[in-house]
């Protein structure tokens, strides 16, 4: 599959990852990278390698990728890590304790497991893919849940006479007749730094991009990796 943009063909595959939430009560913990790390793998092999190709994914996971983001990152670039340096002769602290980022994601990484390059000049895989794309969606309402109001009013520190009366004009709306719902889209897209065909930010100029920010790669809506 594949669609035209400013005058070439784009491929295009799409994958939708689920993983469905525990509903028997029990706790559980971390995010879903390892399925959007697979959709990366199964995508790169239906591709050729002489067009730009954009993945395409359109997740049901146990957290929004959108509003967690970090799980993206992890399976694409890489992930924080806490380091602390060890005194082989003491046992003891070598070094300050620091955060420092590892690209081991699957479009930076540059070994395999067993410690050989992935590719003889040192690139990483995967550098047929130009961008991913992550499609989710979102109910929204044009006259909201009014308890989302409320907070919002007492963040803005409005006195309680005057709260009560915008949060009981606020109630009329959302059960009156005039509201009403729709589903909305959360898109965010990831640059390929490696890519054989890189598209430009500009293609996707209306979305969240985590593209170059001049140090290094980055949300552009500021937001910390």
């Amino acid at each position: 599959m594949g669609t035209e943009i400013d005058g070439r063909f784009v491929g295009v595959e799409v994958k939708a990852p689920y993983r469905e939430t525990p509903s028997d009560g029990k706790p559980w913990s971390g995010h879903d990278s390892d399925l959007l790390e697979q959709c990366l793998v199964s995508a790169n092999k239906q591709f050729c390698d002489d067009v730009p190709n954009i993945l395409v994914i359109v997740p049901q996971l146990r957290t929004s990728v959108h509003d967690l983001r970090v799980q993206l990152v992890t399976a694409l670039y890489g992930q924080e890590m806490i380091t602390c340096p060890i005194d082989t002769r003491t046992g003891g602290p070598a070094g300050p304790v620091t955060t420092e980022f590892f690209p081991d994601g699957r479009l930076l990484r540059q070994w395999q497991p067993s410690g050989s390059l992935i590719k003889p000049n040192g690139t990483p895989g995967f550098t047929r893919v130009s961008a991913v794309v992550v499609i989710e969606e979102f109910p929204r309402e044009r006259h909201p849940n009014p308890i989302e109001t409320l907070w919002k009013e007492i963040s803005a520190g409005i006195k309680s006479a005057a709260l009560v009366e915008a949060w009981k004009r606020q109630l009329a709306l959302h059960f009156g007749p005039d509201n009403y719902c729709w589903i909305d889209h959360k898109v965010l897209v990831a640059h390929n730094p490696n890519a054989r065909h890189p598209l430009l930010p500009a293609v996707f100029r209306e979305h969240v991009q985590f593209v170059d920010t001049g140090k290094w790669y980055g949300w552009s809506d500021g937001e910390a990796l």
